[in-house]
């Protein structure tokens, strides 16, 4: 390709755009928290075992398989598991919205904002157009979001860690 070959333009705010940059990388970064949950408790000691698991998991998939693990893991715990499933709840939600942010087109909106188009069929209604101004307070709303699901859900799953001693590199035993 020549650098002289005409480029496409698309008419974006960089702030919004930076916004957006920064919600997927903690969304990430809340995705990590939700896998460590698995690599801890489905194969404790073994965090690259629990790596190899979730590393080609679908976010809905990571999400269900926290639940079961937690199930096998704490059988019994029913008021833990509420709250578990609370939080799962959430991040169902979060997920949503962000593949809305995600999965969208953008075109030029109001000063500061982006208009976003996305279109998708829905309940046999056929193909419906949502269109959304997309300021960086409403970016910075679902980041917070995230944000605090994620420290959430870390205190939740730090709380329930069992203590580990270790007697030598090899050799970890859980109490």
């Amino acid at each position: 390709m020549s650098e002289t070959e005409p480029r496409m333009q698309f008419p974006v705010d960089s702030k919004v755009c930076e916004l957006l940059g920064k919600a997927n990388i903690y969304f990430a970064g809340l995705e990590d928290v939700i896998e460590f949950f698995i690599w801890e408790f489905a194969t404790p000691g073994q965090q690259q075992m629990g790596q190899a698991i979730t590393a080609e998991m679908q976010f809905y998939s990571i999400l269900d398989t926290t639940i079961a693990v937690f199930k096998v893991r704490f059988p019994g715990d029913q008021e833990n598991l509420k709250k578990l499933e609370s939080f799962i709840h959430r991040a169902q939600e979060i997920n949503r919205e962000r593949n809305a942010y995600i999965h969208s087109s953008y075109g030029a909106g109001n000063p500061g904002e982006l208009m976003r188009l996305r279109q998708f069929t829905k309940n046999g209604k056929g193909l419906v157009h949502e269109f959304r101004n997309i300021t960086p307070i409403i970016l910075e709303g679902h980041i917070d979001k995230i944000a605090l699901l994620a420290a959430q859900l870390q205190g939740f799953f730090l709380g329930m860690m069992p203590i580990r001693t270790v007697h030598s590199a090899n050799d970890l035993q859980l109490k």
